[in-house]
């Protein structure tokens, strides 16, 4: 059972993915010197461009990509103060972050900005409120929610 269990996931997955390799693969196997270049080509050119327009399905919204740039933004400028007055305002809030604010992070998309414990603006239903969660090598996270018009954050720690 177990095995079933393991495995299904990866048999859904590895099926298509292999019957589209093979299907790649097939069409340069026979002899198509006699055809032309084009129809020679056809199935990696389908084949990349199926792949392309499935990319395009994993990318965040306009908002939450700005967000995310302004938050790598933000955090850079954060790391070169040395004292709290130093910091930018909405980092102001984040405890701890000059002393545990070293070396490597990466953000986290949250789907829930009520779980951080911060006022922020209240908005309309359905408007997208990007949360970020920021996470560095050393354990120390903090999140950050952008309410329109986008342009500064409510950060805080959770």
């Amino acid at each position: 059972m177990l095995r079933f269990v393991v495995f299904l996931p990866r048999v859904f997955f590895f099926l298509p993915l292999s019957l589209a390799v093979r299907w790649i693969l097939s069409a340069f196997t026979f002899n198509h010197s006699s055809l032309p270049s084009l129809r020679k080509f056809a199935p990696l050119i389908i084949s990349l461009i199926f792949f392309m327009l499935a990319g395009f399905f994993s990318l965040k919204d306009k908002e939450t990509r700005l967000s995310l740039a302004a938050m790598n933004e933000l955090i850079k400028a954060g790391m070169q103060a040395s004292v709290p007055e130093e910091l930018p305002k909405p980092l102001r809030s984040v405890e701890g972050f000059i002393q545990n604010a070293k070396g490597e992070y990466y953000f986290v998309i949250g789907s829930n900005p009520d779980m951080l414990p911060v006022q922020r603006p209240i908005i309309e239903v359905g408007v997208i409120e990007p949360f970020i969660i920021t996470q560095f090598e050393n354990g120390f996270r903090f999140g950050c929610v952008f309410s329109p018009p986008y342009t500064v954050p409510v950060c805080g720690n959770f």
